[in-house]
């Protein structure tokens, strides 16, 4: 291959394999609403994401109907408003390398597909203050330790169903994202949570284990953190949170006037959104030292 061939092929590779590195890569991003859109452009666009209608039940014992409900939208509105760029270039020496290994494409557009993967899940995790449901100790963070960390997840279910009214489709698909030292003090407890299919399917998507508490268990270590305050996050997969990312994102190539070395650059633009809090919780937490 020559490098004029690798000067095409690196973009080429990037827009072709941008969503799925991305899906691939996402944790917070797995369990929202997420959609690629043509139509982003600019910031401040406004896009609209699919979620599943809401529909009230009621009983019913003969006679008149209740009056009529507006059903609830399929779409919800995701402002644009975050963006990530990546300005790169490839030494003249490395350049040659390359061209004689088409796999090294991958590889470059593997790591920024994962970037802007990782830059969505930390504007997710920003949300934790948009939670319908904080769980503290009396405003205070949870100290977790191996005696509680099992009691807190039992805890996020029971919260979880009282605000959903024990809607028990909704309860069939949860998720609980914390970072790695909860799960510690799960293992010092001697509580599996680690199964043959997280381990099959090789930590894909931050997937760690299941079921606890009814839960699918994600391991992030973009969960905010302030000042040594944790959050977890917990709620209903695919029903609270939203992502719409621009599609047609572009890796334009070029050598500058400056330089011969082979260079790339792109930007693209994303918006998140929380449309349903009774659905999305978190847990105010510190850590306790595993080894004290």
């Amino acid at each position: 291959m020559t490098v004029q061939a690798l000067q095409q092929l690196i973009p080429q590779t990037f827009k072709s394999t941008f969503v799925e590195q991305i899906y691939e890569s996402l944790v917070f991003g797995d369990i929202a609403n997420t959609e690629f859109s043509s139509s982003v452009k600019e910031y401040g666009d406004e896009v609209d994401v699919f979620i599943e209608p809401s529909i009230t039940y009621n009983s019913w014992t003969g006679g008149d109907l209740n009056t009529r409900e507006k059903l609830q939208a399929a779409t919800t509105k995701i402002k644009i408003n975050h963006g990530g760029q990546v300005h790169f270039y490839i030494p003249r020496t490395d350049t040659k390398q390359a061209a004689k290994n088409p796999e090294m494409a991958k590889k470059y557009t593997k790591k920024t597909n994962h970037s802007f993967a990782n830059d969505i899940d930390e504007k997710l995790s920003v949300l934790y203050d948009q939670a319908g449901i904080t769980i503290d100790s009396s405003g205070s963070p949870i100290d977790i330790s191996s005696t509680n960390a099992w009691k807190v997840l039992v805890e996020c279910q029971r919260q979880l169903k009282e605000n959903l009214g024990c809607d028990s489709l909704a309860m069939k698909d949860l998720f609980f994202i914390a970072p790695p030292a909860y799960y510690a003090h799960l293992l010092v407890d001697n509580k599996p949570f680690y199964t043959e299919e997280a381990r099959l399917e090789a930590y894909k998507n931050g997937k760690v284990g299941k079921k606890i508490a009814g839960f699918d268990l994600y391991e992030s270590n973009n969960c905010f953190n302030s000042g040594g305050t944790h959050y977890c996050y917990f709620g209903v997969k695919k029903q609270a949170l939203a992502v719409a990312v621009q599609k047609d994102i572009e890796l334009i190539s070029y050598i500058p006037d400056s330089s011969v070395d082979l260079t790339f650059k792109g930007a693209g633009l994303f918006g998140v959104g929380l449309y349903d809090a009774r659905k999305f919780g978190v847990v105010k937490c510190t850590f306790a030292n595993i080894l004290s």
